[in-house]
């Protein structure tokens, strides 16, 4: 049985490309969308080959959100890890297209951070939950994300300054921040 797929672009998303249009080269926001695109396939292939539903994909200033069926942990485990592993296979095609390969290896770097709901997060958290319990692990992992969260903190601050980076890790700092603060929400 086929059903269809609700796909959606939030306003931010559209304001996130439109400043990117306007600051950077056509050609490094094409790469990064093609990046972006291969990622997310990535997870769609792997859900589908689980023969299971994707109800909607949303595409938003912090990122994409798939809502799915219900996904068990070691299913859950592979769902996340398939988007970035996708993102690794473009590097055998570096001489091809190196922007393309460079752009999707650091998204797939990225979206490895462990702070959920990036993919990373969702490992860690699909981990924590399944050996310590749900009520127990929530607990975990808020600790867990707070921490990592100083020492990221630390790290690009003290980068920025030590070798003069400007304002691209501090913008990429708040947009971490965004991340974290939407997951801690859904735990209130």
């Amino acid at each position: 049985m086929t059903h269809k797929v609700s796909v959606s672009v939030q306003p931010g998303y559209l304001l996130l490309v439109a400043i990117g249009v306007m600051i950077l080269p056509l050609k490094l926001i094409i790469a990064w969308i093609f990046a972006s695109f291969i990622h997310e396939l990535g997870h769609i292939i792997c859900i589908m080959l689980m023969k299971k539903q994707i109800y909607t994909i949303s595409f938003g200033a912090s990122g994409a959100i798939m809502e799915t069926e219900q996904l068990e942990n070691g299913q859950e485990l592979l769902a996340a890890l398939s988007g970035p592993l996708a993102g690794m296979l473009l590097l055998p095609l570096t001489h091809y297209i190196p922007l393309t390969a460079m752009l999707a290896l650091a998204q797939s770097l990225y979206n490895l951070i462990p702070i959920y709901p990036m993919d990373g997060g969702r490992v860690i958290f699909g981990l924590v939950t399944h050996v310590w319990g749900a009520d127990r692990g929530k607990k975990i992992y808020r600790i867990f994300v707070y921490s990592i969260s100083v020492i990221i903190l630390i790290a690009v601050v003290y980068a920025t300054i030590r070798f003069s980076l400007g304002l691209v890790p501090l913008v990429l700092l708040l947009f971490l921040y965004v991340r974290i603060k939407s997951s801690c929400k859904e735990w209130s």
